[in-house]
């Protein structure tokens, strides 16, 4: 394979040279306008659960009056009556509603109850809307003992928690699913959406370029060295070749001489034996 291909690169250098100069030619525009994306704009970023939120509350709320820095935010959405009846919860069932269920549960639970303001805990900042669509925004407030690290490395397990608070509050309203939806953001939850997402990207990235580099690595260096090997190989083999024949005839007639004088010594019988 890699005899094949080197035969194939010395055959066809220059033109393998020109497809390499058209590739860096198209990738050019395209490595240029890359920078483009290095803009940060919320709204530009898709799929991300802190990019979703920080577009419905654009829709809702005026952000400039909301303290994003260090306060974790839960939003919850809805857009049906449905959406907006299941929120309120179920009082002849004695359930409350899901905000006030949300509460309950973050401080009845130890691990979080350790690290939230037990008078404070879940707040409300902002609603808007009526029962046919609207939002509702809540911050979790943290004691004093807690650092702005730890509140920061906390965002999965908020979510964690958020989600799984809310599939018992729809289970125990007796409903297959929650008709609206809840989202995680502020500031700590953006840096750690666009830190994976950022992550993810390079290591994609990364490994396709390194996938690559080896390919090409492996198939120019190993075809060169398949090169160098065969001629190498060729060149040994053709001076042992020389070698051992040339010093065929010397070994013939040692190997007579020595026989002829073996068989001398020996009866008939044996030589004859020898001989067949």
């Amino acid at each position: 394979m890699f005899a094949d291909l080197s035969d194939s690169i010395s055959r066809r250098g220059k033109i393998i040279i020109a497809i390499w100069i058209v590739a860096v030619l198209i990738l050019i525009p395209p490595a240029v306008r890359s920078m483009d994306s290095l803009g940060y704009d919320m709204s530009d970023l898709g799929g991300l659960e802190s990019s979703d939120a920080d577009r419905k509350m654009s829709a809702y709320f005026d952000e400039a009056d909301i303290d994003q820095t260090r306060i974790p935010l839960i939003l919850v959405s809805y857009g049906s009556r449905d959406g907006y009846r299941q929120l309120q919860g179920d009082e002849e069932s004695g359930i409350p509603s899901y905000t006030d269920y949300l509460r309950t549960r973050f401080l009845t639970d130890k691990d979080w109850l350790k690290k939230l303001d037990v008078s404070d805990g879940l707040v409300g900042i902002r609603t808007y809307g009526g029962p046919s669509e609207g939002a509702i925004l809540l911050g979790l407030v943290y004691n004093q003992f807690q650092s702005d690290s730890d509140i920061a490395s906390d965002t999965g397990a908020l979510r964690d928690s958020v989600s799984q608070f809310t599939d018992d509050f729809i289970y125990e309203l007796y409903e297959k699913k929650a008709l609206f939806d809840v989202y995680v953001t502020g500031n700590n939850a953006v840096v750690e959406d666009l830190s994976s997402e950022t992550v993810a990207t390079a290591i994609f990235a990364a490994a396709v370029v390194i996938i690559l580099t080896l390919i090409l690595t492996g198939l120019f260096f190993g075809s060169a060295v398949t090169r160098t090997t065969r001629s190498s190989v060729t060149k040994v083999w053709v001076r042992w070749m020389q070698s051992s024949f040339g010093r065929l005839p010397w070994i013939l007639r040692s190997v007579s001489f020595s026989v002829s004088q073996w068989t001398r010594q020996r009866p008939p019988k044996l030589t004859l034996y020898l001989l067949h």
